[in-house]
């Protein structure tokens, strides 16, 4: 408790000091500011009622786990809200429109404005079968990724009136489903710990993490959900052994890639865990249904893409060369230093993570090592770091992995939990404290959002 303590501590005090290196790597660091120490302190402070008064609403009343998490989820989205109007002088949630309608910040409005409005208005049908030979020309973000943050803008641009507005709630509703990520990676973690108290605790802590709240309104803010979604589906259907769960994976995986690519790289934590249930099962019998779940998830996802493909012409296999095309050429022109990218992309994340996240994910294995977790429960932690470190080790996600890497915080939230679940209520409550400190220092000094 007190190492964790101190380096809270010691995060803080070295990102309020500007330290070279807190803010990332020579090659590509957060830039430095400074804001206003007692108007955030305030701001952020009155944000994070609600996640302590749900944590001591959980201490007296565990039955009302729900009530709990919906507290913790409404200080995620509050503590977003308030980041986003610190951004300016004086306090605005303009900040979100003006992040949503930025070419540089994200660019998916300003596609969406170009195909879906004003002069240059064109059916959707069209623009998506022309999708991947546009996506050359589309500025930031838009150039590497599948078209559905630009069909979500297109949608708020045609469903409410006027640009700026349109902006505006585009932005909320992402910081809203940002904030549902918390109530959705604790029923991942009940589900795959069947410890209600580990998965509160690792759901809470992904709440105050600086990665979901910071980077509002970026739409990887909401790719947990489809992380919990993919990772909750593939377990129910090997544990329950339904079809209907496997039609359920293969639905949250063609929503998932509709959005980014990045959900690919998930096999390290999906593959192991299958392999995990299959070795608690006969073999033979567990080999064939693993197949045939894996060939109802995959069949489900190449129909729900041959509609879209029949409907509207797009071709979905066309825009992924695309976009990994443009990436390669994107990592060439940014000259990542790999392998010093691994270390610093992994730093990155920890950042993304509180830092303190870390320490925990040390804990909980030093606690493996003395039997103090099921041999499930070692698993399900060795599975979720290996995803994380073979993600830096390949180097296919070189960049603000702060930001991009926020799909596998739910993973990282296992060993969190599985660790705080055994602290005193006091200590559990200091750590959640050491979190918003170094949230608040973070989001003081460094610049995620550049306009």
């Amino acid at each position: 408790m007190l190492l964790l303590l101190c380096l809270s501590l010691l995060s803080a005090a070295l990102v309020f000091l500007h330290v070279k290196g807190m803010n990332g790597p020579g090659y590509f660091p957060w830039p430095w500011r400074r804001l206003s120490p007692e108007r955030s302190f305030a701001l952020m402070l009155l944000a994070a009622i609600p996640f302590f008064v749900g944590q001591s609403l959980y201490v007296r009343e565990p039955r009302r786990v729900r009530t709990s998490l919906l507290l913790v989820a409404l200080s995620t989205f509050s503590l977003e809200l308030v980041c986003a109007g610190l951004q300016v002088s004086p306090f605005s949630l303009r900040r979100i429109s003006d992040v949503v309608e930025s070419v540089q910040a994200t660019s998916y409005f300003t596609i969406a404005s170009a195909l879906c409005d004003g002069a240059h208005l064109r059916p959707v049908r069209e623009w998506l079968r022309q999708y991947p030979a546009l996506m050359a020309g589309f500025p930031g973000h838009g150039v590497t990724k599948p078209p559905g943050p630009v069909l979500y803008y297109c949608f708020m641009i045609a469903r409410v009136d006027g640009h700026t507005t349109a902006a505006l709630v585009g932005g909320i509703i992402v910081g809203l489903l940002a904030a549902a990520s918390v109530p959705l990676t604790f029923v991942l973690l009940r589900h795959l710990l069947g410890n209600t108290n580990a998965a509160f605790h690792g759901a809470s802590f992904l709440g105050l993490c600086p990665g979901l709240i910071g980077f509002f309104p970026q739409c990887d803010q909401i790719y947990p959900i489809f992380t919990c979604g993919l990772v909750l589906f593939w377990s129910l259907a090997l544990v329950t052994r339904a079809f209907r769960y496997a039609v359920g994976f293969g639905i949250v995986l063609s929503l998932a890639l509709i959005w980014s690519y990045s959900f690919l790289v998930l096999g390290v934590f999906l593959g192991g865990y299958t392999i995990l249930i299959a070795a608690q099962r006969d073999h033979d019998d567990a080999i064939r249904r693993i197949a045939v779940y894996a060939a109802v998830g995959l069949s489900t996802v190449v129909v729900i893409y041959g509609l879209l493909w029949s409907l509207t012409g797009f071709d979905p296999i066309a825009t992924f060369r695309t976009a990994l095309h443009d990436q390669s050429r994107n990592l060439r022109e940014l000259a990542r230093p790999y392998p010093r990218t691994i270390v610093w992309d992994l730093f990155d994340f920890a950042l993304g993570t509180g830092w303190i996240s870390v320490l925990l994910a040390v804990f909980a294995i030093d606690r493996s090592r003395s039997r103090g977790l099921s041999g499930r429960e070692r698993w399900l932690i060795a599975l979720a770091l290996a995803q994380i470190v073979a993600v830096a080790l390949t180097g296919l996600l070189q960049t603000e992995t702060a930001r991009v890497w926020l799909f596998m915080a739910p993973l990282l939230m296992i060993p969190v939990g599985l660790e705080l679940q055994h602290w005193k209520k006091s200590h559990v409550l200091t750590a959640y404290g050491s979190l918003w400190l170094v949230l608040s220092a973070i989001t003081q000094n460094m610049v995620f959002i550049g306009l």
